[in-house]
């Protein structure tokens, strides 16, 4: 198509049945699909076309069934779809190719059922469709598999329904299909997952129920999705959408006497010590000192010396102070002509404190409010609003709901200026089925910079 006209060019493959998946690479546009011929020549459900002629060149895999999916990676052509056989080798349902002479690499997932769509991130193939197991691992509809070894990686949305199409954007996975629940979270047939962690991010556009998202491409920071939806975004669409994702900087700085890194989310410092990303990305960063030094704490958007944990608002700096150990003074010489001089008694240090959960602190009395008595499944599936108050100006707290013992969500935040939080709690589908408690509790546990707490909860009927 002409990108200006949208009208038909000349160029024109002639395939004799449908081409479900096109991947360009160079001068070359491999196709793939259902087909016996292109340009009049025989080549089984996948071919490579020149850009300029139309023409097929002399790449013959012989897929011996549907080719759905297709991805290039430098000289490697991966393929997914139905087919059981491909580049002369039994293969079931994916692949990787040489991209000069067709034939399959040693390469081998082997997927038990079929493969619909797959994107590559540097060492990373990632996989969608329905199956069950791939790269010797169970895996539910996604994976990640090491373009290497061809194994499974630890990587695991665990989905609920087939996912048909996928998208890479810098530390972002893109999934659409038919699912309902993906990364721990619910979320409707479209989903962005952390590539990292393989959990859903914030971000939510959620498309009427019951149909398919079948089409993502991501340009800059645009995300297009096709499918069959009329609404999504909380407006009415039907078809095709466009968001444009808030980005937000994070910023690290490194302080102090000492030297140390700092790694994590992009984040490779000294080295990458910004990076660039999506609004509701959860960030983990770890702190690392250099020999002769230790971590002394971070400040900023973080503070303690644990690892790192926040959600992105707006654009963040975080700073890693670490500072240089000290070098003990050698042992004085004693006085000439003398003994040393003994040592000065002195009162003894006084014990630690000890700081008791249940302390009560000077102007902290947090109170969990605004909780109804009956909170239903749904309501949990979507996210239970909780607000705790007089938890004292910027004071660290963990917020939790239970089912006994069992955390079944958590948050770590911070109290505002006036004392204030306000977090929603999700528990995930899998945590759901499994409940069979009557009742559950939110769980407030409130910190201050000395280390003394306080812990409130309520308790709530499930209905």
């Amino acid at each position: 198509m002409d990108a200006a006209t949208g009208l038909a060019t000349s160029w024109n493959p002639d395939a004799s049945g449908s081409a479900y998946a096109l991947a360009v690479s160079g001068s070359t546009v491999y196709a793939g699909g259902r087909f016996p011929t292109i340009g009049g020549e025989t080549r089984n459900n996948l071919a490579a076309i020149d850009t300029a002629t139309g023409r097929p060149l002399d790449w013959k895999p012989n897929a011996n069934a549907t080719v759905h999916a297709l991805a290039v990676s430098g000289s490697t052509v991966y393929a997914g779809g139905d087919f059981t056989s491909i580049g002369g080798q039994a293969r079931d349902r994916i692949a990787a190719l040489n991209a000069t002479t067709g034939l399959a690499t040693d390469w081998n997932p082997n997927a038990d059922g079929s493969v619909y769509t797959l994107a590559v991130s540097g060492s990373t193939v990632y996989a969608g469709g329905w199956f069950s197991s791939i790269g010797g691992q169970a895996r539910e509809y996604i994976a990640a598999v090491d373009a290497g070894t061809g194994l499974a990686t630890d990587w695991n949305p665990n989905a609920d329904s087939i996912a048909y199409t996928l998208a890479v954007s810098g530390s972002t996975v893109y999934a659409g299909g038919e699912f309902t629940s993906i990364g721990g979270q619910a979320r409707n047939g479209l989903a962005a997952l952390d590539a990292r962690t393989g959990q859903a991010t914030g971000w939510d556009p959620n498309p009427d129920r019951n149909v398919y998202v079948t089409s993502i491409a991501v340009s800059g920071s645009t995300v297009f999705v096709g499918g069959q939806f009329t609404t999504i975004g909380h407006r009415g669409q039907a078809g095709l959408a466009i968001f444009r994702p808030a980005q937000a900087k994070l910023t690290v700085a490194r302080a102090g006497t000492g030297s140390g890194s700092v790694t994590g989310s992009g984040i490779a410092c000294p080295g990458t010590c910004s990076a660039t990303l999506t609004v509701g990305d959860t960030v983990t960063l770890t702190a690392t000192p250099a020999a002769g030094s230790q971590f002394a704490g971070w400040s900023g958007a973080c503070t303690g010396t644990g690892p790192c944990r926040l959600t992105l608002t707006a654009d963040t700096t975080v700073t890693a102070t670490f500072t240089a150990r000290a070098t003990p003074d050698p042992t004085p010489e004693p006085p000439t002509g003398g003994e040393p001089d003994p040592p000065t008694a002195g009162p003894p240090d006084p014990p630690p404190l000890s700081p008791s959960p249940d302390q009560a602190l000077p102007g902290v009395q947090p109170r969990i409010v605004a909780l109804p008595k009956r909170v239903t499944r749904t309501k949990l599936a979507r996210g239970l609003t909780t607000r705790v108050s007089s938890a004292g100006p910027h004071n660290r707290a963990r917020i939790e709901l239970r089912a006994g013992k069992t955390v079944l969500a958590a948050r770590n935040v911070r109290a505002s200026a006036k004392g204030e939080i306000r977090v929603t709690l999700r528990v995930p589908a899998k945590l759901l089925r499994r409940l069979r408690s009557r009742t559950v509790s939110v769980r407030a546990v409130v910190t201050r910079q000395d280390g003394t707490r306080r812990i409130v909860k309520r308790t709530l009927r499930v209905t």
